[in-house]
């Protein structure tokens, strides 16, 4: 009886996962918001409201500012890494072809052939 329990709650885990985790960040976020806003309010005293409307558009702002300064470097490095890609590519095949050329047991493998 317990193993079918505890199969049946992993079963339920898994199904439901998903959900557990928008919920989790959902609850994270709100805690940092309260924060936020509790700070506002008590240090530069704001009504609630527009504390909470600071903390959302601050948060905004800030996640869009970072988006602007890393999504850049990243697209050029991915361009970089797509184009140099066929090259190593290459180097590889070539590095496994030199190293299977030198065992007698894989001379005759795909690996020796630096076209396959």
């Amino acid at each position: 009886m317990a193993l079918f329990v505890a199969a049946l709650g992993i079963w339920f885990a898994v199904r439901v996962v998903d959900v557990l985790i928008v919920v989790f960040i959902a609850i994270l976020f709100s805690i940092y918001l309260g924060a936020v806003t509790d700070w506002l309010e008590r240090r530069l005293k704001v009504p609630r409201w527009a504390g909470l409307t600071i903390a959302v558009t601050g948060t905004l702002g800030a996640v869009v500012g970072l988006g602007a300064v890393l999504l850049p470097p990243v697209i050029d490095q991915t361009q970089a890494l797509v184009s140099g890609l066929p090259a190593t590519l290459t180097e590889v095949q070539n590095v496994l072809a030199r190293t299977a050329a030198r065992y007698p047991v894989l001379r005759r493998s795909p690996l020796a052939d630096p076209t396959s």
